[in-house]
């Protein structure tokens, strides 16, 4: 799922990421997708979305510090991965996010 069910755009009409308020007037539906799914693994895919579910349960790690680790969260495991796109190419390397990617596949 996405931290906003809706398609932020902006007045040019492309993606934009999505307010603080879009995000917490989304929390409700996200806490319910999460509860419904019950996967023992949620996979953050950028900064966007890990922020989304620290309003849900506060975990207090940021995109850059956790990336492609594990962490304890909400009665169950929470990675943080850069969200695939050629902007996160900025901030780690395609081959670092392929390993992110592997790790939490198992390898």
């Amino acid at each position: 799922t996405n931290a906003v069910l809706c398609l932020p755009l902006d007045a040019q009409g492309r993606n934009r990421t999505p307010t603080r308020t879009e995000v917490r007037a989304c929390a409700p539906w996200l806490t319910a997708i999460l509860g419904l799914v019950g996967a023992p693994v949620v996979a953050a895919l950028g900064a966007t979305a890990l922020a989304a579910l620290g309003g849900i349960e506060p975990h207090g790690l940021t995109l850059g510090k956790a990336a492609g680790r594990s962490h304890p969260w909400h009665g169950r495991e929470l990675v943080a991965l850069y969200h695939p796109s050629r902007q996160a190419e900025l901030h780690r390397p395609w081959a670092r996010q392929v390993e992110d990617w592997r790790a939490l596949n198992g390898g």
